[in-house]
């Protein structure tokens, strides 16, 4: 059979496939995600309406950024310098304790 004789290739469209569709999440994946929020939350709550909640760290923040900068300046020659850099730039001016 020569080149000429054959039939034309029949060109096929193929159409793209069909996404398959997603199955919504279940009640226990909203479990995963609720639980732990509602948690976060209460817990949260509570502790805000404690008395004494401040950390420690926050609260030595919180007293050497009310402090003048000699204050600050002081303090910094018995604690780390990284931390006195810190509290310099926290400090806020016009407020004293």
């Amino acid at each position: 059979m020569s080149l000429d004789e054959r039939a034309p290739a029949v060109a096929t469209t193929v159409s793209p496939p069909v996404p398959a569709r997603r199955q919504s999440p279940g009640p226990a994946k909203a479990v995963v995600v609720i639980a732990p929020l509602a948690l976060t939350i209460a817990l949260g709550l509570w502790g805000i309406r404690r008395q004494n909640t401040i950390w420690g760290d926050e609260s030595v923040t919180y007293q050497l950024a009310h402090r003048d900068l000699s204050q600050i300046w002081h303090t910094a020659q018995h604690i780390d310098l990284v931390h006195s850099l810190y509290y310099a730039v926290m400090h806020q001016p016009g407020s004293t304790a």
